[in-house]
């Protein structure tokens, strides 16, 4: 019986305890209906309110990163505009517009199903401002292919 490091278990509790017994009945779920998707809401003291995800995908783990990089930052009130390019479901957005009280914070997201979540994720932070968009490198039409994800 293979046994499990104590790193894992720890990320296993702390899933339990961010996203509660919805997030994970929502992953078991997915595991008997081949990968279906759920949005649970991740809980922490750095996304009030709660921030959702998708479970299962990588949506837990780039919030947790988020709340990781913000736990060293220092706030800043000289900063007035914040670009967060590629905002995936917000949690970036939500914590630049923390450390940056005094700044807008332009979320951009290209990728639908994300900036739907991310439309829902910050629908109450009146300093941030989404936009269903790209950003690119030169000004030529860019192919982007559909069915195509990160979240699985």
């Amino acid at each position: 019986m293979p046994l499990i490091t104590t790193r894992r278990l720890q990320e296993r509790l702390s899933f339990i305890r961010r996203v509660g017994l919805g997030g994970v009945r929502a992953k078991v779920r997915s595991f008997f209906r081949g990968g279906e998707t759920s949005t649970v809401e991740f809980r922490h003291p750095n996304f009030d309110p709660p921030i959702a995800i998708r479970v299962p995908g990588t949506d837990f783990k780039v919030c947790r990163q988020w709340v990781d990089a913000a736990s060293g930052g220092k706030r800043s009130s000289d900063c007035r505009l914040v670009i967060d390019a590629g905002a995936n479901i917000g949690a970036s957005s939500r914590m630049l517009a923390s450390r940056f009280p005094n700044a807008i914070v332009l979320a951009v997201e290209l990728e639908g199903s994300n900036y739907g979540i991310l439309e829902r994720n910050v629908i109450d932070h009146p300093r941030i401002e989404t936009i269903h968009a790209g950003l690119w490198s030169s000004d030529e039409p860019l192919l982007v292919r559909s069915g195509l994800n990160n979240h699985n």
